[in-house]
């Protein structure tokens, strides 16, 4: 915590690439026997960029043969059958939970929408 001080409890950008081009630089550079701070610095931010950011803890989607048969929204039956889509699996929102209003015309009450 000394890179940011203890008064901060966050790092922003700027204060990230002082701690890379400073301290984490001088560090590296001595661990690895580079001659330059600047050489360090710039190798250190070719591996940040060559990274990408990983998910720790987070829950990976299941592949199973159970999960995918009960996920198959054309299997489904009932009132669960007119909330999906067969073909996509989508689910169809509001218009899948109520019935549609009736439409009303010059002649009086038709079927409901579709």
């Amino acid at each position: 915590r000394g890179h940011i001080g203890n008064s901060k409890r966050d790092v922003d950008f700027k204060g990230f690439v002082e701690f890379i081009e400073g301290r984490l630089a001088k560090t590296y550079a001595a661990a690895k026997g580079i001659e330059g701070q600047a050489e360090a610095a710039a190798q250190l931010k070719a591996k940040i960029e060559a990274t990408t950011p990983k998910l720790r803890g987070a829950t990976k989607t299941s592949t199973d043969a159970t999960t995918a048969r009960l996920t198959d929204a054309s299997r489904y039956t009932g009132s669960s059958k007119e909330r999906f889509d067969a073909a996509t699996g989508k689910g169809k929102g509001k218009a899948g939970r109520e019935d549609p209003a009736p439409a009303f015309t010059n002649a009086g009450v038709s079927a409901p929408r579709k």
